[in-house]
């Protein structure tokens, strides 16, 4: 293989780059509850619910957080088409409308919904809420109402899946029933029931727990505000007992939930670890649908719509500085990336079930599997074990591979702890004869003693050695060292500054002070992650995308 140019390495941090910007398709199993109840003076001639509790908008509103649109209206085009170009971009494919009755704002509102979603290739389902007066005849008849004014429209959302309670092979409209309580399970049963086999025959979920199914007949549960409760661990659970009724079950995830300044008292402010955890045991659990708590809304901080610092006199809201390593203007949308990201591993079968798109150096890992360097750490289910330290032995594979060695079987071994038929003989015998390793002891005897301690973890400082040696990169010897943490007397000094000069390592931590600090974590042992890392810009392997 060629040494590593500077070229090469610009080359390979634009691949990077670009490997890191997730395009994924909106898929219509992931749901966010969307609240279009929001308006402004411009548009609406007055306020709603931006000067809920008192708040004096546009600066001061109802929420901890404060939107790049600043206090919107619902019912302006330009913010519409924006919600559903961010909904789209994060894979959102169906938005649960929040709806409050016949005469309610948000009912207004709708057709606009609608006609911004059908813009954008999205779908519209809706969500029935607590409204004053809301009763078993009330809620049956809105059904019917929402499918005379709505059911027509191509953003309507109808969807072909017959359940325990409604059997139904025809396509259906799909309501959200939220905090079913107020009305009895008799009633419920009763309403339901009576729509079943109508014109008006709909997918209806009711939100809370499995027993909802069987008491009130619902169709299935989803999950609202899920993060404040849970971690996620019980959602495979919960979907074998859902399924296991012949029902839909929409698991939930959400980046937190915060209603202080409303006068709430639910204070659990965004987490990305909280968010991807949630995902993550969403992604196991592989739900037939999944809602998202919430796209917008903004009281209660469960929004993944763009924020942006700002303060404002006597109050600094939160934002999304720093979240996932962004920050300025790419903080901004983190929730709407991560949540693409994540939408994509649900979507989508990679090789390895323990790395997916949201990991560090998931595409350089793919990218050694796809050239053969490895096959991974397991089967049944394939694993890579990212975390997972790197012995002499398993680096003389990776670089053996990657330098395109054949492995070498000669019948006398070269190194005393190494004998024949032993795991990755051949691969340390091929990185010995190019001259990559000497082994880890020597001793000219006699006898004539040679080890190579295949057992023993590499360390990044001996990685610098062994992948300068393997890409043909001379040992530099500056005056001044690159890393506060690797001066010129350690062991692999040259060979580290090698590597820093061909654009191979940056170092594990920075600092640009003053006074600037770089490190390079020389004793660290190497993970498996960081191998494919170093791999991938050592040998300038493309990244799989």
């Amino acid at each position: 293989m060629k040494r590593l140019s500077r070229a090469v390495a610009a080359l390979a941090a634009c691949c990077l780059l670009l490997a890191l910007c997730t395009c994924v398709v909106a898929s219509q199993r992931v749901f966010a509850y969307y609240y279009p109840w929001y308006a402004n003076p411009t548009f609406d001639g007055h306020w709603f619910h931006w000067n809920d509790a008192g708040f004096n908008p546009p600066d001061d509103v109802t929420s901890n957080y404060y939107p790049v649109l600043g206090a919107y209206s619902v019912n302006d085009p330009a913010a519409r088409a924006q919600h559903m170009t961010w909904a789209a971009s994060a894979g959102i494919g169906v938005l649960v409308s929040s709806w409050w009755g016949r005469t309610s704002f948000e009912n207004a509102a709708a057709l606009g919904v609608l006609d911004a979603a059908a813009a954008h290739g999205l779908k519209v389902c809706f969500h029935l809420e607590p409204y004053g007066g809301r009763t078993a005849a009330s809620l049956r008849d809105d059904i019917a109402y929402i499918y005379a004014t709505c059911g027509n429209h191509p953003a309507f959302l109808r969807v072909t899946r017959p359940t325990r309670w409604g059997s139904s092979g025809s396509p259906r409209g799909v309501f959200f029933v939220f905090a079913p309580g107020d009305i009895t399970d008799a009633n419920w049963r009763a309403t339901l029931d009576a729509i079943r086999g109508t014109a008006n025959d709909a997918i209806v979920l009711g939100s809370g727990g499995v027993d909802l199914i069987n008491r009130c007949h619902f169709d299935g549960i989803y999950l609202y505000a899920y993060q404040v409760g849970s971690d996620g661990s019980d959602l495979a659970s919960l979907k074998q007992q859902v399924l296991a009724l012949n029902s839909i079950f929409c698991a939930g995830v959400g980046p937190g939930f915060i209603n202080t300044r409303i006068g709430g008292t639910i204070n659990k402010p965004r987490s990305p670890t909280q968010y991807d955890t949630l995902w993550r045991y969403a992604v196991q659990t592989n739900p037939e649908w999944l809602g998202i708590t919430s796209f917008n809304e903004w009281h209660e901080g469960t929004q993944i719509e763009p924020a942006i610092p700002k303060t404002i006199p006597g109050f600094t809201y939160l934002d999304y500085e720093g979240h996932y390593g962004r920050f300025g203007g790419a903080a901004q949308t983190a929730y709407v990336d991560r949540t693409a990201a994540w939408v994509d591993t649900l979507e989508h079968n990679y090789t390895f079930d323990d790395v997916w798109p949201v990991d560090w150096a998931f595409h350089e890992i793919e990218a050694i599997y796809r050239e053969g360097i490895t096959s991974g750490c397991a089967d049944a289910p394939k694993r890579y074990c990212p975390s997972g330290a790197v012995t002499r032995a398993q680096m003389a594979v990776f670089i053996a591979r990657a330098m395109g060695l054949a492995p070498l079987n000669p019948p006398t071994p070269t190194f005393e702890d190494v004998p024949p038929g032993s795991f990755a003989y051949g691969y340390i015998e091929a990185i010995y004869q190019a001259a990559v390793t000497a082994g880890c002891y020597y001793d000219p005897g006699p006898p004539e003693v040679r080890r190579f301690c295949a057992t023993a973890l590499v360390t990044r400082g001996q990685m610098a050695t062994f992948l300068a040696r393997a890409t043909g990169l001379a040992p530099i010897y500056p005056p001044t060292p690159t890393f506060d943490d690797v001066p010129s007397n350690h062991p692999s000094f040259g060979y580290v500054e090698a590597i820093y000069a061909a654009g191979v390592t940056s170092g594990c931590s920075y600092d640009a002070g003053p006074p600037e600090v770089r490190r390079y974590c020389a004793a660290t042992n190497l993970s498996r992650a960081a191998m494919a890392v170093f791999l991938t810009r050592a040998f300038a392997i493309p990244l799989s995308l």
